[in-house]
């Protein structure tokens, strides 16, 4: 595990932005020390208030900011890569929390959910002969339709409840790809006991874990689907049984024997990332 402390004073007058560059060679476990909420942010997918408080993760060609208070763990996760920008909008985003520090998954957090879950749009698919080109915008189209709910998993990926956005009391999240940027928006109170489907007690300075996964498409999925089956599992970033509506709209159902030449490899890649997180504490105690 690499281990990275950020800078938080430099000379007088001279604050820069704070970018830390981690690289791992095969590696995907990182160990980072949570900021002091200095100033307030807002949960609506604007980056600004991160700027300076970002670990960028070389080989995740992402960044990472992780900020808390006494009540409130935020994270933001940024990328301008367009290949894992439309993995995590086609086959969803999924934040895992361990409370005690390790890589045992307490609950998730799937958000966005995806194209694939919400609307039952298979990549392998290809209903009208479109290009390559044509099915990645249509299916990105349906993701952006997907982000008015989430879903909270178990430890084993199930489904325990799903929620419209505005409907969430306690937290808040966010998602905005602008301009060629993902950007996602957590914050997730300390405490949390019956408003939400999960118990959850945090304090300052203990460590926890939490992971960033993108669920991979399975082969056996990818031929199933262009046998024209939907297997139709309840994990987590899988193939869930909702399928249709949402705002706007929802994806076409393909059919069946749809050529393969049209599929969406980095699909098949999926991504995992954990971390270990030190909360801070509170630089006036």
């Amino acid at each position: 595990m690499f281990r990275s402390d950020p800078i938080t004073r430099l000379a007088a007058g001279a604050f820069l932005a704070l970018l830390l560059v981690l690289t791992q060679a095969g590696c995907r476990d990182y160990e980072l020390d949570s900021l002091w909420l200095k100033e307030p942010i807002t949960i609506d997918g604007d980056s600004s208030e991160w700027r300076g408080i970002l670990y960028y993760l070389k080989d995740e060609k992402a960044s990472i900011g992780i900020v808390n208070d006494r009540e409130n763990l935020y994270v933001c996760l940024i990328t301008q890569d367009p290949t894992l920008s439309r993995q995590a909008l086609s086959m969803g985003l999924i934040l895992w929390i361990d409370p005690a520090g390790r890589k045992d998954r307490s609950f998730g957090i799937n958000y966005p959910i995806g194209a694939r879950e919400r609307f039952g749009m298979e990549p392998g698919r290809d209903p009208e002969g479109r290009d390559p080109e044509q099915i990645k915008e249509d299916v990105h189209k349906a993701s952006l339709e997907s982000l008015d709910e989430l879903r909270f998993l178990d430890p084993e990926g199930l489904e325990l409840d799903r929620m419209e956005i505005e409907q969430l009391e306690g937290m808040e999240i966010a998602v905005e790809v602008s301009q060629g940027m993902f950007v996602y928006e957590l914050r997730l109170p300390f405490t949390v006991e019956s408003r939400l489907p999960f118990a959850l007690t945090l304090q300052t300075g203990q460590d926890i874990g939490i992971g960033l996964e993108i669920p991979k498409l399975e082969r056996e999925e990818m031929q199933q689907s262009m046998g024209g089956g939907r297997g139709g599992s309840s994990r987590g970033g899988g193939t869930g049984s909702r399928a249709g509506g949402g705002r706007g709209g929802g994806g076409k159902r393909g059919r069946p024997g749809a050529s393969s030449g049209n599929f969406d490899q980095d699909l098949l890649k999926g991504k995992k990332i954990w971390a270990t997180i030190h909360l801070a504490i509170d630089p006036l105690s």
